[in-house]
Protein backbone atom coordinates (compact mmCIF):
# COMPACT_ATOMS: atom_id res chain seq x y z
CA UNK A 1 0.00 0.00 0.00
CA UNK A 2 2.61 2.25 1.06
CA UNK A 3 4.69 1.40 -2.03
CA UNK A 4 2.55 2.57 -4.63
CA UNK A 5 0.79 5.26 -2.99
CA UNK A 6 0.48 8.23 -5.40
CA UNK A 7 -2.01 10.72 -3.32
CA UNK A 8 -1.05 10.63 0.51
CA UNK A 9 0.08 7.71 3.10
CA UNK A 10 -1.43 8.23 6.90
CA UNK A 11 0.22 6.40 9.75
CA UNK A 12 -1.34 6.75 13.09
CA UNK A 13 0.22 4.23 15.46
CA UNK A 14 1.49 3.87 19.13
CA UNK A 15 5.14 3.58 17.75
CA UNK A 16 7.39 2.24 15.21
CA UNK A 17 9.40 -0.09 15.90
CA UNK A 18 13.23 -0.31 15.20
CA UNK A 19 13.98 -3.45 13.22
CA UNK A 20 14.23 -4.87 9.61
CA UNK A 21 10.69 -5.06 8.82
CA UNK A 22 10.10 -1.54 10.50
CA UNK A 23 12.89 -0.38 8.04
CA UNK A 24 11.75 -1.79 5.35
CA UNK A 25 8.23 -0.10 5.68
CA UNK A 26 10.34 3.16 5.82
CA UNK A 27 11.83 2.57 2.33
CA UNK A 28 8.43 1.73 1.17
CA UNK A 29 7.25 4.89 2.09
CA UNK A 30 10.95 6.39 0.42
CA UNK A 31 9.64 5.19 -2.68
CA UNK A 32 6.47 6.55 -2.47
CA UNK A 33 8.34 10.19 -1.92
CA UNK A 34 10.86 9.78 -4.49
CA UNK A 35 8.28 9.00 -7.25
CA UNK A 36 6.14 11.96 -6.34
CA UNK A 37 9.21 14.07 -6.61
CA UNK A 38 10.39 12.68 -9.84
CA UNK A 39 6.54 13.32 -11.41
CA UNK A 40 6.38 16.94 -9.77
CA UNK A 41 3.40 15.55 -7.53
CA UNK A 42 3.65 18.27 -5.29
CA UNK A 43 0.32 17.51 -3.34
CA UNK A 44 1.50 14.26 -2.56
CA UNK A 45 2.15 14.07 1.43
CA UNK A 46 2.62 11.93 4.56
CA UNK A 47 1.42 12.35 7.59
CA UNK A 48 2.61 10.46 10.74
CA UNK A 49 1.21 10.31 14.07
CA UNK A 50 3.06 8.69 17.65
CA UNK A 51 2.73 8.64 20.92
CA UNK A 52 5.48 11.20 22.42
CA UNK A 53 6.37 9.24 25.29
CA UNK A 54 6.46 5.71 23.71
CA UNK A 55 7.81 6.89 20.05
CA UNK A 56 11.06 8.48 22.48
CA UNK A 57 12.14 5.53 24.01
CA UNK A 58 15.30 4.53 23.05
CA UNK A 59 18.43 6.07 23.88
CA UNK A 60 20.28 5.90 20.33
CA UNK A 61 17.70 4.23 18.73
CA UNK A 62 13.70 4.82 18.35
CA UNK A 63 10.65 5.65 16.48
CA UNK A 64 11.90 9.25 15.98
CA UNK A 65 15.50 8.16 14.80
CA UNK A 66 13.68 6.35 12.72
CA UNK A 67 11.65 8.57 10.81
CA UNK A 68 14.58 11.35 10.69
CA UNK A 69 16.36 10.34 7.30
CA UNK A 70 12.41 10.96 5.60
CA UNK A 71 11.62 14.40 7.33
CA UNK A 72 15.07 15.50 5.70
CA UNK A 73 15.09 14.34 2.75
CA UNK A 74 11.26 15.12 1.82
CA UNK A 75 10.43 17.41 4.67
CA UNK A 76 8.06 19.75 2.45
CA UNK A 77 5.94 16.07 2.07
CA UNK A 78 6.87 14.04 5.41
CA UNK A 79 4.83 15.55 8.60
CA UNK A 80 5.72 13.13 11.89
CA UNK A 81 3.54 14.33 15.09
CA UNK A 82 3.54 13.34 18.65
CA UNK A 83 1.29 12.97 20.90
CA UNK A 84 1.93 13.89 24.56
CA UNK A 85 -0.77 13.61 26.98
CA UNK A 86 -1.89 16.22 29.16
CA UNK A 87 -1.99 14.08 32.34
CA UNK A 88 1.64 13.40 32.30
CA UNK A 89 2.96 16.84 33.88
CA UNK A 90 4.56 18.42 36.87
CA UNK A 91 6.06 15.73 39.37
CA UNK A 92 4.64 12.73 37.12
CA UNK A 93 6.69 13.93 34.08
CA UNK A 94 9.83 14.74 36.14
CA UNK A 95 10.16 11.96 37.87
CA UNK A 96 8.66 9.14 36.30
CA UNK A 97 11.53 7.17 34.01
CA UNK A 98 10.61 5.17 30.50
CA UNK A 99 8.00 3.03 30.68
CA UNK A 100 6.51 3.86 33.34
CA UNK A 101 5.50 6.80 32.21
CA UNK A 102 3.55 5.43 29.70
CA UNK A 103 1.08 4.30 32.15
CA UNK A 104 -0.29 7.50 32.61
CA UNK A 105 -2.02 8.09 29.14
CA UNK A 106 -0.82 7.41 25.49
CA UNK A 107 -1.98 7.84 21.69
CA UNK A 108 -3.55 4.47 20.67
CA UNK A 109 -5.34 5.04 17.64
CA UNK A 110 -3.94 2.29 14.39
CA UNK A 111 -4.73 3.90 11.30
CA UNK A 112 -2.72 2.66 8.36
CA UNK A 113 -3.78 4.09 5.08
CA UNK A 114 -2.53 4.76 1.41
CA UNK A 115 -4.50 6.99 -1.55
CA UNK A 116 -7.94 5.51 -0.38
CA UNK A 117 -7.04 2.18 0.92
CA UNK A 118 -6.71 1.25 4.78
CA UNK A 119 -6.43 -0.86 7.38
CA UNK A 120 -7.95 -1.03 10.47
CA UNK A 121 -5.40 -2.44 13.20
CA UNK A 122 -5.29 -3.54 16.98
CA UNK A 123 -1.20 -4.28 16.44
CA UNK A 124 1.46 -1.42 16.61
CA UNK A 125 3.88 -1.39 13.67
CA UNK A 126 6.51 -3.29 15.52
CA UNK A 127 8.21 -6.48 14.52
CA UNK A 128 6.98 -8.76 17.15
CA UNK A 129 3.46 -7.91 15.90
CA UNK A 130 4.58 -8.68 12.49
CA UNK A 131 5.82 -12.21 13.48
CA UNK A 132 4.42 -13.91 16.16
CA UNK A 133 1.02 -12.04 17.07
CA UNK A 134 -2.09 -12.59 15.56
CA UNK A 135 -4.29 -9.84 15.64
CA UNK A 136 -6.99 -8.20 13.63
CA UNK A 137 -6.13 -6.47 10.17
CA UNK A 138 -8.77 -5.21 8.46
CA UNK A 139 -8.20 -3.56 4.91
CA UNK A 140 -10.51 -0.92 3.22
CA UNK A 141 -9.99 -0.86 -0.71
CA UNK A 142 -11.43 2.51 -2.44
CA UNK A 143 -12.54 4.21 0.32
CA UNK A 144 -12.70 7.70 -0.31
CA UNK A 145 -14.70 9.42 1.99
CA UNK A 146 -13.88 7.38 4.89
CA UNK A 147 -10.08 7.91 4.14
CA UNK A 148 -10.50 11.50 3.73
CA UNK A 149 -12.09 11.09 7.48
CA UNK A 150 -9.22 9.21 8.75
CA UNK A 151 -7.00 11.87 7.15
CA UNK A 152 -8.78 15.00 8.51
CA UNK A 153 -8.39 12.82 12.16
CA UNK A 154 -4.85 12.78 12.63
CA UNK A 155 -4.60 15.81 10.99
CA UNK A 156 -6.57 17.62 13.89
CA UNK A 157 -4.63 15.58 16.51
CA UNK A 158 -1.53 17.14 15.04
CA UNK A 159 -3.23 20.35 16.29
CA UNK A 160 -1.96 20.07 19.78
CA UNK A 161 0.37 17.52 18.82
CA UNK A 162 4.50 18.10 18.87
CA UNK A 163 6.06 18.58 14.99
CA UNK A 164 8.91 16.48 14.87
CA UNK A 165 11.94 18.25 13.27
CA UNK A 166 14.66 17.06 10.84
CA UNK A 167 17.21 17.31 13.89
CA UNK A 168 15.10 15.52 16.22
CA UNK A 169 13.43 18.09 18.53
CA UNK A 170 10.36 19.35 18.29
CA UNK A 171 7.76 21.97 17.93
CA UNK A 172 4.56 22.55 19.24
CA UNK A 173 1.81 24.59 17.37
CA UNK A 174 1.13 28.28 17.49
CA UNK A 175 -1.38 29.44 19.85
CA UNK A 176 -2.31 25.63 21.22
CA UNK A 177 -2.76 25.07 24.99
CA UNK A 178 0.78 23.05 25.84
CA UNK A 179 -0.05 19.78 27.36
CA UNK A 180 2.73 19.97 30.20
CA UNK A 181 4.17 23.26 30.44
CA UNK A 182 2.54 24.72 33.75
CA UNK A 183 1.68 27.71 32.52
CA UNK A 184 -2.21 26.81 32.21
CA UNK A 185 -4.60 24.74 34.10
CA UNK A 186 -4.41 21.35 32.62
CA UNK A 187 -8.33 21.58 31.58
CA UNK A 188 -7.49 23.82 29.32
CA UNK A 189 -5.57 21.68 26.99
CA UNK A 190 -8.75 19.45 27.23
CA UNK A 191 -11.08 21.78 26.02
CA UNK A 192 -8.87 22.39 23.36
CA UNK A 193 -8.66 19.44 21.94
CA UNK A 194 -12.24 18.09 22.58
CA UNK A 195 -13.41 21.22 20.86
CA UNK A 196 -11.27 20.43 17.96
CA UNK A 197 -12.35 16.87 17.60
CA UNK A 198 -15.84 17.69 18.03
CA UNK A 199 -15.63 20.26 15.21
CA UNK A 200 -14.25 17.36 12.58
CA UNK A 201 -16.95 15.29 13.72
CA UNK A 202 -19.81 17.98 14.05
CA UNK A 203 -18.30 18.70 9.95
CA UNK A 204 -18.20 15.34 9.04
CA UNK A 205 -21.89 14.36 10.10
CA UNK A 206 -23.39 17.46 8.10
CA UNK A 207 -21.41 16.57 5.41
CA UNK A 208 -22.77 12.67 5.48
CA UNK A 209 -26.20 13.93 6.50
CA UNK A 210 -26.01 16.22 3.00
CA UNK A 211 -24.58 13.23 0.81
CA UNK A 212 -27.69 10.82 2.38
CA UNK A 213 -30.28 12.83 1.03
CA UNK A 214 -28.65 13.26 -2.67
CA UNK A 215 -28.35 9.92 -3.22
CA UNK A 216 -29.98 6.46 -2.94
CA UNK A 217 -28.52 3.99 -0.14
CA UNK A 218 -31.25 1.05 -1.10
CA UNK A 219 -28.33 -1.27 -2.32
CA UNK A 220 -25.69 -1.10 0.31
CA UNK A 221 -25.75 -4.47 2.91
CA UNK A 222 -23.00 -2.97 5.03
CA UNK A 223 -22.40 0.80 7.03
CA UNK A 224 -18.71 1.47 8.72
CA UNK A 225 -18.62 3.13 11.46
CA UNK A 226 -15.91 5.05 13.22
CA UNK A 227 -15.70 5.30 16.61
CA UNK A 228 -13.45 7.37 18.83
CA UNK A 229 -12.83 6.89 22.12
CA UNK A 230 -11.11 9.71 23.65
CA UNK A 231 -12.12 10.03 27.25
CA UNK A 232 -9.75 12.64 28.45
CA UNK A 233 -11.54 15.17 26.56
CA UNK A 234 -15.51 13.60 27.25
CA UNK A 235 -15.13 11.98 23.36
CA UNK A 236 -16.51 8.06 24.37
CA UNK A 237 -18.45 7.11 20.94
CA UNK A 238 -16.45 3.70 21.15
CA UNK A 239 -17.84 2.97 24.78
CA UNK A 240 -21.30 4.72 24.30
CA UNK A 241 -21.64 2.26 21.04
CA UNK A 242 -20.51 -0.96 22.84
CA UNK A 243 -23.00 -0.62 25.60
CA UNK A 244 -26.04 -0.27 23.05
CA UNK A 245 -24.59 -2.88 21.66
CA UNK A 246 -24.88 -5.15 24.80
CA UNK A 247 -28.00 -3.48 26.29
CA UNK A 248 -29.88 -3.25 23.03
CA UNK A 249 -29.58 -7.01 21.89
CA UNK A 250 -32.27 -9.72 20.80
CA UNK A 251 -32.39 -13.01 22.07
CA UNK A 252 -31.82 -14.48 18.61
CA UNK A 253 -28.52 -12.04 18.84
CA UNK A 254 -24.63 -13.50 18.85
CA UNK A 255 -22.15 -11.25 20.41
CA UNK A 256 -18.34 -11.84 19.31
CA UNK A 257 -15.72 -10.94 21.96
CA UNK A 258 -11.71 -10.79 21.07
CA UNK A 259 -9.08 -9.37 22.77
CA UNK A 260 -5.95 -10.38 24.17
CA UNK A 261 -6.58 -9.50 27.40
CA UNK A 262 -9.67 -9.58 28.23
CA UNK A 263 -10.00 -7.37 31.15
CA UNK A 264 -13.64 -5.76 30.98
CA UNK A 265 -14.56 -2.89 33.18
CA UNK A 266 -17.19 -3.48 35.77
CA UNK A 267 -19.91 -1.55 33.51
CA UNK A 268 -19.43 -3.73 30.98
CA UNK A 269 -19.74 -6.67 32.96
CA UNK A 270 -22.87 -5.76 34.03
CA UNK A 271 -24.45 -5.64 30.56
CA UNK A 272 -23.51 -8.89 29.80
CA UNK A 273 -24.10 -10.51 32.83
CA UNK A 274 -27.28 -8.41 33.55
CA UNK A 275 -28.44 -6.52 31.14
CA UNK A 276 -28.22 -8.03 27.48
CA UNK A 277 -30.10 -11.09 26.10
CA UNK A 278 -27.78 -11.97 23.46
CA UNK A 279 -25.29 -14.67 23.43
CA UNK A 280 -21.78 -14.22 23.74
CA UNK A 281 -18.69 -15.61 22.06
CA UNK A 282 -15.62 -15.18 23.87
CA UNK A 283 -11.96 -15.57 21.95
CA UNK A 284 -8.62 -14.46 24.71
CA UNK A 285 -5.55 -15.56 25.59
CA UNK A 286 -4.44 -18.47 26.86
CA UNK A 287 -3.29 -18.33 30.55
CA UNK A 288 -0.01 -20.11 30.03
CA UNK A 289 0.78 -16.97 27.88
CA UNK A 290 0.56 -14.39 30.37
Amino acid sequence: MTRNAKKRIVIASLYLGTDRLENELIKSIESACERAVQNNNDSFEVHVLLDYTRGSRGVNKSSRTMLLPLLEKYRDKVQVYLYHTPDLRGFWKKFLPERMNEIVGLNHMKIYLADNDFIISGANLSDSYFTNRQDRYIQFRSCPEMSNYLCDLVCAVSRFSFHLQCNNTTVYPEGAPHPYDGSEDVQVFKDYAEDTISKLNSFWKESRASTQLNSNDSDVDTWLYPLIQMGSFKIKDDEVVTERLFTKSETCDRILLASGYFNLTSNYVDYVINKSNAVFRILTASPEVS
